[in-house]
């Protein structure tokens, strides 16, 4: 018998050494499962059917051990990264604060610096619409689970489009249990099929707070599909936001707050009724410590 662990949740041990003898698929199944995949997600993301990826999950548990869903995964995520889980972490999430600090000058897929505090819910509003609900999801079972260790793969957006990122990380708690640090470090992105990045537009706004003059390039009047040289191009841009998401005064509210840099994920609806999801990153301008100009772009990823 090879080297041992105990599951998470107190269960019986584990042959860690055996994580080395699993298929490829096999990997995939545990790597995804600690991403925070769903098992339909899992199908879904490697093209099985669950009855299939029943038969991975029984092969998993003869060759490693018997242990719930989530020990397995934190085991595996511990086997394959206990370098990484040695080194001193890049980031780590307090609580109850629930603020994300920045612990190293390693470059990140969220653009920061080292020392730097960001309010948990700005990073996840980085996430690409698609993957947010799940991170936000395991960031809630990791409370509840007893797990000591996850990695996720997620993309994020940025100002040049979408970079996919993992990390390990590890689960610090009180004497009670209770969750009070998560300490990260970005890894190589795990062996599993990639989420799809498909066609980027890019597209640039300006809005003159003074006189109200709202103008866009091509780009920008190509991904809300209106004319760019339009008068009234802001009533239009407007006119093109999903009813009921909440960013109609995102920009108003920048001015308003003084908000130097913002951002907003928002879902646009069109004369066909399709949808797209798209990103606003704002920055304002200021004279007399007053706004006087807003610059945005926007960025689509459909």
């Amino acid at each position: 018998m090879g080297r041992t662990n105990a599951a998470p949740t107190g269960g019986p041990k584990l042959d860690l050494e055996a994580f080395s003898n699993l298929s490829n698929r096999e990997g995939q199944v545990l790597a995804l499962a600690a991403a925070g995949y769903l098992d339909k997600q899992i199908s879904v993301e490697l093209g099985v059917s669950l009855n299939t990826l029943r038969t991975y999950w029984t092969r998993v548990r003869t060759k490693v051990g018997e242990a719930p869903r989530s020990a397995l995964a934190a085991a595996y995520v511990q086997h394959a990264a206990e370098e990484d889980l040695d080194l001193e972490p890049d980031w780590e999430i307090v609580y109850p604060e629930r603020v994300m600090r920045v612990l190293s000058d390693r470059e990140l897929a969220i653009p920061s610096q080292k020392g730097v505090e960001i309010p948990l819910d700005e990073v996840i509003a980085m996430v690409h619409p698609e993957d947010a609900p799940r991170i936000v999801a395991l960031l809630e079972d990791v409370k509840t689970s007893g797990v000591d260790v996850f990695s996720y793969l997620v993309r994020v957006i940025v100002e040049g489009g979408i970079v996919i990122t993992s990390a390990v990380v590890r689960v610090i708690r009180d004497d009670k249990g209770q969750v009070v640090r998560l300490l990260g470090r970005r890894i190589p992105n795990v062996d599993v099929r990639s989420p799809k990045i498909n066609d980027i537009q890019v597209g640039y706004w300006e809005f003159d707070v003074r006189t109200g003059a709202f103008t866009g390039d091509k780009g920008f009047g190509k991904l809300f599909r209106v004319d760019h040289t339009s008068p009234d191009l802001r009533a239009q841009v407007r006119s093109r936001l999903h009813p009921g998401e909440g960013n109609e005064t995102f920009l108003s509210d920048a001015i308003t707050n003084k908000t130097e840099r913002a951002r907003a994920t928002h879902r646009l609806i069109f004369d066909d009724k399709s949808t797209i999801w798209m990103t606003t990153d704002l920055r304002l301008e200021f004279e007399d410590g007053e706004p006087v100009r807003a610059l945005g772009t926007v960025m689509s990823f459909h």
